[in-house]
């Protein structure tokens, strides 16, 4: 008898003495299947406002992962972005990717809405985040570019620009403040209008390092009754290398007219500080 192909499929004869044993090993015996790979996670952090994303893909793994070198998977993917400012997030504004636009006018009157930055070119004016051609009109004169037109000016820092603006008439008085360089000569100017607020001695000062060569004038009560003027100041800390500045006794409720120029018609921005 041939015992050995007498033994049930999957055995073998134990011994000589013909038993049979199963040739297969216990399942404690096994060799230990390779782990099932572990799905990859995502570990995101997210960078301030339009900063972009960096995504940091990569695996899981166990010690025992690590001896299989199918498990060994590490991938890393960028989002490019622009960087919006340390301290922001992107959850301070519903689209803080956007670009601010508004009005920007042509100097032949046309008018298309723009970035002030790209609206800046050419000799345009920009009419200011938000605003919209259909609701300005390119050929009016620009606010404070006439005396009927000033900006209300406060106590304290007041922001103005001459770049676009057209000289008014007629000019100032420079006998008033001889030898101080006012020297207008044609220049542009911006207006301005102050309310006082009380009866006193108040400063006017285009201080601003920032600014460019100013001429100052005031008028009170309307816009012919020129009552001080400045080129060229001087004892101010942090100014420009030539600003404007006088002191005035304003009455209370009276209405003050300011008109900034530059010396021999020069044009900028500057801050007018009244005090």
């Amino acid at each position: 008898m041939n015992w050995k192909n007498s033994c049930p499929s999957g055995s073998s004869p134990a011994s000589r003495t013909g038993s049979c044993a199963s040739s297969r090993r216990p399942a404690s015996a096994q060799a230990p299947a390779a782990p099932a790979p572990i799905a990859p996670t995502k570990n995101t952090t997210s960078l301030p406002s339009c900063a972009g994303t960096w995504r940091l893909w990569h695996n899981e793994r166990s010690t025992e992962n690590r001896k299989h070198r199918h498990h060994r998977r590490r991938r890393r993917r960028v989002r490019r972005g622009v960087f919006a400012g340390e301290g922001t997030a992107c959850d301070d504004d519903p689209d803080p990717c956007a670009v601010p636009m508004g009005a920007c006018c042509r100097p032949d009157n046309t008018c298309y809405e723009i970035d002030a930055t790209s609206c800046a070119q050419g000799g345009n004016v920009y009419y200011g985040d938000g605003s919209y051609c259909a609701d300005t009109d390119c050929g009016a004169a620009l606010p404070g570019d006439e005396c009927s037109s000033a900006i209300v000016a406060t106590l304290g820092a007041n922001a103005f620009d001459t770049s676009n603006m057209t000289p008014s008439t007629p000019e100032p008085d420079e006998a008033m403040c001889a030898g101080t360089f006012l020297d207008w000569m044609g220049s542009p100017d911006a207006w301005l209008m102050f309310t006082a607020d009380s009866s006193s001695t108040h400063t006017f000062t285009t201080c601003d390092g920032a600014s460019y060569d100013t001429s100052m004038v005031l008028y009170e009560g309307d816009c012919n009754t020129q009552v001080a003027c400045n080129g060229d100041s001087s004892g101010g800390s942090g100014c420009q290398a030539y600003y404007s500045a006088f002191n005035y006794n304003v009455t209370v409720g009276e209405v003050y007219y300011i008109r900034l120029g530059g010396w021999q018609g020069i044009s900028g921005t500057g801050t007018l500080t009244i005090e």
